[in-house]
């Protein structure tokens, strides 16, 4: 169905809210103008895009399935809907999206890349769909292999850990130099048992195990969503205890994770997601606090920094391709944890920034130390007394490990710096002040971390 007047107004609008990247106000736009002509199919996979781009994607795969059934000829129908079933872990289903797609394309150019770019998708996902099938397959034959725990016990304090084959994961180490080492030595008088990265490692373990455990419990019914809250919390702590305890032990990790923070921000009536930015709750901060009160805003605002914070780390996966959007995410956790007590002494009481990559991370560097600094965990006794396990796990996971975390991004700063000095055939004193200051922040960060004990065991 064509578009004229006021449908047509909306499309061009939101055409150019999708090119400025504003893809919320892109898709109300659609949205509208789907109202107005339900049967376009291009409207319904303009809107298939912009919720791709939020990550939103049952609803990208119902949009695009709303644009095939308007004109089961328009290939970009076909190819929302594989975009969307892929993001869903639906391969197979994916796969055949995008072979539907390919033989409605043209010989334009456009239609050209968009041809290769299907059958580059097609190719990964294969990937894909063949690995699921010998998942599935190890599962059927060892149903209980990688879901069980094993229990160490110190004290009156039981920590559970994944069990793995071969015990090579990290905190297998960990567990064996406690069990053998540590645990020996504490009960022997030797104090400094406490100073170990094994301690640290296990409890982030622990945690992260028990953030699963409550992801487990949410289950959608359609559109309803029923579980338990806590689980963005415990995924936070144990990454910011030891990030080597992320993995994504399920396929359909992300999607669960995606679920619980849909749940946990409307169960805490947050009004924000994790995907608003920074510029926009610094906006609508001064209306909502008048309106709402901080005890309804402290549960929605932490929410929101440890989503960005969990989401950055997320996507370490994908290397240095998505660097720029972790260190925006991890940006706008630092400022506004630092900006809030300033503009409102009472938070603690019960425009979208373009990053230049090196100077960010520098500037996150600095932050981090800035509020370690100002907010300092206090060390606790060196006594053998069970219970200390768990202080100095967090003593070393949210004081030095952060501090660690912040001198290592400044050493890492004046490393690049001073090489791109040398690449540029400078003066030869800023490759070298450069090149000492990142040694003397990696001097900082080493000596400031407890004893990496895991490669002892």
């Amino acid at each position: 169905m064509s578009l004229s007047g006021k449908s047509q107004e909306l499309k061009d609008a939101g055409n150019t809210e999708f090119r400025k990247g504003n893809f919320k106000k892109a898709l109300e736009l659609y949205s509208k103008a789907c109202n107005l002509v339900p049967n376009n199919a291009v409207l319904w996979a303009n809107s298939a895009a912009c919720s791709l781009h939020l990550k939103r994607y049952a609803d990208a795969e119902a949009q695009a399935r709303k644009a095939i059934a308007a004109d089961s000829s328009y290939a970009k129908g076909f190819g929302r809907l594989g975009a969307a079933l892929s993001s869903l872990n639906k391969y197979e289903d994916a796969i055949e999206a995008y072979k539907q797609a390919i033989p409605l394309l043209s010989a334009s150019e456009a239609d050209r890349k968009l041809q290769s770019q299907y059958d580059d998708a097609i190719l990964e996902l294969t990937t894909h769909a063949t690995r699921a099938r010998e998942d599935d397959a190890k599962k059927e034959k060892h149903p209980h292999a990688g879901s069980d725990y094993d229990r160490v016990k110190f004290g009156g304090t039981e920590f559970s850990r994944m069990n793995s084959a071969g015990g090579q994961f990290p905190w297998d180490a960990a567990k064996r130099y406690i069990t053998t080492k540590l645990i020996p030595d504490l009960q022997a008088g030797k104090k400094e048992g406490w100073d170990s990265s094994a301690w640290l490692l296990l409890a982030a373990n622990q945690t992260w195990i028990e953030g699963i455990e409550v992801m487990k419990k949410n289950v959608r019914r359609g559109v309803s969503q029923f579980g338990v809250t806590g689980a963005i919390f415990k995924f936070s702590e144990a990454i910011m205890m030891n990030d080597r305890v992320l993995r994504f032990e399920e396929r359909d990790f992300l999607l669960q994770y995606s679920d619980q923070v849909e749940f946990e921000a409307l169960i805490t009536n947050a009004l924000f997601s994790p995907e608003d930015d920074l510029e926009k709750i610094k906006r609508d901060l001064p209306s909502l606090v008048a309106t709402k009160g901080w005890e309804h805003l402290r549960p929605a605002l932490a929410i929101t920094v440890r989503g960005w914070f969990t989401n950055a780390m997320f996507l370490q996966i994908h290397g240095d391709k998505l660097m720029d959007k972790r260190l925006y995410l991890l940006r706008w956790a630092a400022d506004l944890t630092d900006w809030l007590p300033k503009q409102y002494p009472d938070a603690y009481k019960s425009t979208h920034p373009t990053p230049e990559t090196l100077d960010e991370i520098r500037v996150i560097g600095e932050r981090l130390v800035k509020i370690c600094q100002k907010y300092p965990v206090a060390e606790p006794d060196s006594s053998g007394r069970p219970d200390n396990q768990i202080l100095w796990a967090h003593y070393h996971g949210f004081q030095m490990k952060q501090l660690a975390d912040g001198y290592s991004l400044q050493a890492f700063y004046h490393m690049k710096t001073a090489a791109k000095a040398g690449i540029r055939q400078a003066d030869g004193n800023e490759a070298r002040t450069h090149g000492s200051k990142a040694a003397e922040f990696y001097v900082k960060a080493a000596t400031t971390l407890p004893r990496d004990d895991e490669g002892t065991a």
